[in-house]
């Protein structure tokens, strides 16, 4: 006797019974759903990948019905809420603004019995975000003939026949290829530009910079392809840019531009994605939605993205990239604010970020993003701020924790979590393997690689800190922050010479960048070039805005250029400043090194070790420490600090 045998579909944890109507867990456990509601769910999986209509679904839901859209809402946040999709994860159905839904994960036919399921065949059609939603229609007889049994026998013997055939063309283009293509393709690299006003009354910075920024942040998440980050494109706002100079100069591959306008709670974008140096279009869309529905839009551009750099994506990969950590648009708008100032990086500007991703977690308190944000914001004022790292520093390490409590994959959360192991703990050991960890989870992001960098260079690790510096211009080639910290790593090593042609080489690009000026002033004390260094001091502290930093180095220079008096002026009003905030206390220890007063110096060092001044993390490889090394407080600290 031949045993009965159910047939359904397998997607995700989940199993779907048509001959029962049942939703099943992987265990066997039923999910209670209405009869609508699995009527929805059917639907969608019948038609993976493609876009249905609000309008379509009702009709057929609800045939010779009149309903409400609502109707149909809460069917969908029903099953987002069954298959256990969080606030702002489309990993199964996808909005498609101003068009419908679509199913997006991979489905596939089976036969089951008594618990055990047969794969049978690979049945949906692999959604194809290359296709514009415009052009994608379903009228709803198509709709009504799909719920009959004879149709759905039809359509999976024909979709059988059609995916042997897809297989065996797939494998046969694949095997062609690789025989006339030995090597293995390079990593693709795209820039996402700031979006631009689509007119010039529409202007709106924050949300134009912060589209772009979210884009990066999903794009970034995909290991197949190397994204510029924020800092490399946010100087490409001008609104008669060319997008493929843009490209050229950030040195990819592919560029995205886009325009955008927003009036109430409407907004429309315009976006295509360009082949860089050719300029050809390789997508383009045009997109029309509430605001409301930003995300839905946000994930649909990443998808057509992809698609058109043929980016292979598995379901993991995918669903990081779809991933919205917030469905809140109030908290979304706070959160724009925040990387706007963030970007920025002044003591002031950091200041208004803490604020404004503070209001995003007040309205969303689980927003993995804010947080993240949160703890780079207090993280940037221990060493842009001069704030005191006891305050700022375990605020960041708390901030970066919630994050990963919320999410434990969240790369960017390791940038502030490895500084603080590294800048206050001094726990290279910690501070290594939070680099690291977030490299494994997101290999391209070229800030893991800068932080792993440093702390490599500041252990003496010279070979390996410049093997990481340099993977972090590889994948942010424009940034001058990395040429120029990059240009003290060489010179740590050993290689002056090198590091000065490399800073001067930034300093003609970008000859009002302060880092750049400190930096060659650092080179220049130690050639005992202490006249020029004076001069690269100075215009640090202009650019900077008076950074301590600059300003003592400043005093340093002053007194081993035997100009004592103008270094002894510096060192009265960092001590005057002292005695009512806080200022690092290795500040004031450089002046008094400069000025040979060593005990004085050594007694500012241990008040600098006390405190966890950030810039005692130096103490092993940077030079103006060197009349100290001999004496044993020095070594003391050196033993304390655990630095080998």
């Amino acid at each position: 006797m031949s045993e009965s045998r159910n047939r359904g579909y397998a997607f995700g944890d989940f199993r779907i019974d048509t001959t029962s109507r049942r939703l099943l867990r992987s265990d066997g456990t039923p999910v209670p759903l209405t009869p609508r509601v699995f009527d929805t769910l059917m639907l969608l999986v019948e038609n993976g990948g493609k876009i249905l209509s609000k309008d379509v679904l009702m009709a057929a839901i609800w045939p010779n019905r009149i309903v409400e859209e609502n109707n149909l809402t809460q069917n969908i946040s029903t099953l987002r809420r069954v298959l256990g999709a969080s606030a702002g994860d489309h990993r199964y159905i996808l909005t498609e603004p101003g068009q419908g839904y679509r199913f997006v994960e991979p489905v596939r036919a089976e036969s089951f019995s008594d618990g055990v399921s047969d794969s049978t065949v690979s049945t949906p059609e692999d959604v194809d975000p290359t296709s514009s939603p415009h052009e994608v229609s379903v009228d709803t007889p198509q709709i009504a003939a799909m719920t009959t049994p004879a149709a759905r026998v039809t359509r999976r013997a024909a979709m059988a026949v059609a995916l042997v055939v897809l297989m065996i063309v797939v494998a046969a283009t694949g095997w062609l290829w690789r025989a006339r293509n030995v090597a293995p393709s390079p990593t693709p690299s795209l820039a996402v530009l700031p979006f631009k006003p689509l007119t010039a009354d529409s202007r709106n910075e924050v949300l134009q910079l912060g589209m772009a920024d979210t884009l990066i942040t999903k794009l970034s998440t995909n290991p197949h392809v190397v994204v510029r980050s924020l800092d490399a494109v946010r100087h490409f706002t001008r609104a008669e840019q060319d997008p493929v100079a843009a490209g050229r100069a950030l040195g990819v591959g592919s560029v995205l531009e886009g325009y955008i306008q927003r009036q109430g709670d409407h907004v429309r974008i315009n976006a295509r994605l360009l082949a860089v140096p050719g300029g050809e279009a390789l997508w383009t869309g045009t997109f029309d939605a509430k605001f409301s529905d930003v995300f839905a839009l946000q994930d649909a551009i990443t998808q057509k993205v992809a698609a058109s750099l043929s980016l292979k994506l598995d379901r993991d990969e995918r669903r990081r990239m779809e991933k919205n950590y917030t469905s809140n648009i109030a908290a979304y708008q706070r959160y724009l604010d925040g990387r706007f100032h963030l970007q920025n990086a002044t003591p002031a500007e950091l200041v208004a970020s803490i604020d404004a991703f503070q209001r995003a977690l007040e309205i969303d308190p689980d927003y993995a993003l804010a947080y993240v944000g949160l703890a780079e914001g207090y993280r940037r004022q221990a060493i842009i701020s001069d704030a005191d790292p006891q305050i700022v520093l375990p605020l960041a390490r708390t901030a970066a924790m919630h994050a990963l409590r919320i999410d434990d994959t969240l790369a960017e959360a390791y940038v502030p979590i490895g500084f603080v192991h590294f800048w206050y703990d001094w726990d290279w050991a910690a501070a290594e393997a939070a680099f690291r960890r977030g490299i494994e989870l997101q290999p391209n992001f070229a800030d893991l690689h800068f932080g792993y960098a440093a702390l490599l260079s500041n252990l003496g690790r010279n070979d390996e800190a410049l093997r990481e510096s340099q993977r972090a211009r590889e994948l942010d080639p424009t940034s001058p922050l990395y040429v120029a910290l990059e240009a003290s790593f060489v010179a740590y090593a050993g290689h002056v010479d090198e590091a000065r042609q490399q800073i001067e080489g930034v300093l003609r690009v970008h000859p009002d960048f302060w880092i750049a000026h400190l930096t060659l002033g650092w080179l220049d004390t130690n050639a005992d070039r202490y006249a020029d260094a004076v001069n690269d001091f100075r215009k640090a502290s202009a650019l900077s805005g008076g950074s301590q930093q600059a300003v003592s180095m400043l005093g340093f220079a002053l007194a081993r250029a035997n100009r004592k008096p103008e270094a002894q002026q510096l060192l009265d009003a960092l001590l005057v400043r002292s005695q009512q905030q806080y200022l690092p206390a290795t500040s004031i220890a450089t002046i008094y090194c400069g000025l040979g007063e060593n005990d004085q110096a050594l007694r500012w060092l241990e008040r600098a070790h006390a405190a966890h001044d950030v810039r005692m993390t130096f103490l092993k490889v940077d030079h103006r420490w060197d009349t100290l090394r001999g004496d044993p407080r020095f070594v003391t600290l050196m033993r304390e600090m655990r630095l080998p």
